[in-house]
């Protein structure tokens, strides 16, 4: 597959990516983040690098075994803390995210690059792919005309979700509520056509509630927090992905379930919105030695949703990601298996970035990636130790799936470490690989 290949020159500040600006010089201080669980951050390093000592290295082989502990030490949870650092103050200097098509992504991927191209002989690839984006021409408006007027005010009330593109202007329309968690066709048997649906968020994703709404005839939708926890009943930010025809709202928890069970509610909805495309990057970072027929792609994305810096999802795992290939490149170990390292874009958006990546393979390059590693997550301020339930991938990669997902379970077993198996239902990265029948696995140390 051809990325296009990143050359290199001898200036430390050089650009990879057209930021608009040079920034990078590797000599900016570090400064410990406190919004991510050390703790956690290690227990994944010294996961990752266990399962690496077993699937990497051949067990004969004197000199990388002897390696193999050198690994695990040099991965400095302050360099990782380093990392998350400078991804935090990327976001502050662009106005508080690194989510898709801004300079906060892109410095994001400067970063990246820039650390790989000073501190390895990887072979270095930047991979560009168009993404449609959404602008909203002017601020969406929900208001509550009867039994009584409200005027919801967008960012406190209720968010406009994203992945529409049109112009709609509903005036004393009705609501249906949709049954269960509006997931199956026969969810939306009792829904009215043309009314706006409004459903509890969770079960699966926004994009299938709001298909599903699309397909029987909704005008748009309402989704709600579902006030199962703490965390689950303000308002939330979640992006809907593409291909949505309908325009999504999230309301909180309680403002939801106030609409659901008011009789005779009738609302006002506007949004105007309008499609532009953005070109964005996935890096790609290929070891020199080791079979190029056995290929082990440890991924994870590096974009953020466009409310905040993303440092728990993903900076905690496209960190641990980056140090893990640094630290590899400099204890110079020769694998047996050829390693790929890789940083998405677009994740938020519908994992984008590594299915776009997965698209381009062709089937024998598909033949040559033995598995996929997936860290979106390995550190959260509210942990808990996941490992990718194996038993639920397809039956034809289900064994290969349930050997990674043994080797971290023995790693952990060897530590006197608790863990738990979390759904391994496509929901990441990961999904691509599996889906294209490549055996993947990984950690999750939860979203909130």
């Amino acid at each position: 597959m051809d990325y296009g290949t990143v050359k290199y020159d001898e200036d430390p500040d050089y650009q990879h990516v057209d930021t608009g600006k040079k920034r990078w010089s590797g000599k900016k201080k570090a400064v410990v983040v406190g919004t991510i669980a050390v703790v956690a951050v290690l227990i994944a390093i010294i996961t990752i690098a266990a399962v690496a000592a077993t699937v990497h290295y051949k067990k004969n082989d004197d000199e990388p075994s002897r390696k193999i502990p050198l690994l695990e030490a040099s991965m400095d949870i302050k360099r990782i803390m380093r990392h998350l650092q400078e991804l935090e103050d990327l976001a502050k200097e662009n106005n508080g995210t690194r989510a898709l098509g801004t300079l906060g992504y892109n410095e994001s991927v400067s970063y990246v690059l820039d650390e790989l191209g000073l501190n390895t002989n990887y072979n270095l690839f930047v991979q560009p792919f168009t993404v449609p984006t959404y602008h909203e021409v002017s601020p969406a408006r929900l208001e509550q005309a009867a039994p009584t007027e409200v005027i919801y005010v967008e960012g406190k009330d209720f968010s406009f979700m994203g992945g529409y593109a049109g112009h709609v202007d509903l005036k004393n329309h009705s609501v249906s509520v949709v049954s269960n968690f509006g997931c199956t066709a026969a969810d939306y048997a009792q829904f009215v056509a043309t009314h706006i649906a409004i459903v509890s968020r969770g079960v699966c994703t926004f994009n299938e509630k709001i298909q599903l709404a699309a397909a029987a005839q909704a005008s748009a939708v309402l989704i709600y927090n579902e006030g199962n926890a703490p965390d689950r009943t303000g308002l939330f930010f979640g992006n809907v992905g593409v291909n949505v025809t309908i325009p999504a709202f999230a309301l909180p928890f309680e403002l939801g379930v106030a609409l659901r069970d008011t009789t005779g509610v009738l609302l006002n909805l506007f949004a105007n919105v309008v499609e532009m495309d953005v070109v964005t990057y996935n890096i790609i970072a290929e070891t020199i030695d080791g079979d190029p027929n056995n290929i082990i792609v440890v991924g994870s994305h590096l974009d953020s949703v466009p409310a905040g810096p993303g440092i728990n999802d993903n900076g905690s795992g496209s960190s641990v990601n980056l140090e893990l290939a640094l630290a590899l490149a400099k204890l110079k170990m020769k694998t047996v298996n050829k390693i790929r390292f890789a940083w998405w874009a677009a994740e938020e958006m519908g994992l984008l970035g590594s299915t776009y990546y997965v698209s381009q393979l062709s089937e024998e390059e598909k033949s040559n990636i033995a598995l996929n590693i997936n860290m979106d997550m390995v550190g959260s301020p509210n942990y808990f130790i996941g490992i990718y339930n194996g038993s639920m991938a397809n039956e034809t990669i289900r064994t290969a799936c349930m050997t990674i997902q043994d080797l971290f379970e023995e790693a952990f077993d060897n530590r006197d470490l608790p863990y738990e198996l979390t759904p391994f239902n496509g929901r990441s990265d990961y999904g691509p690989f599996i889906e294209a029948l490549i055996p993947a696995g990984g950690l999750f140390t939860g979203a909130e």
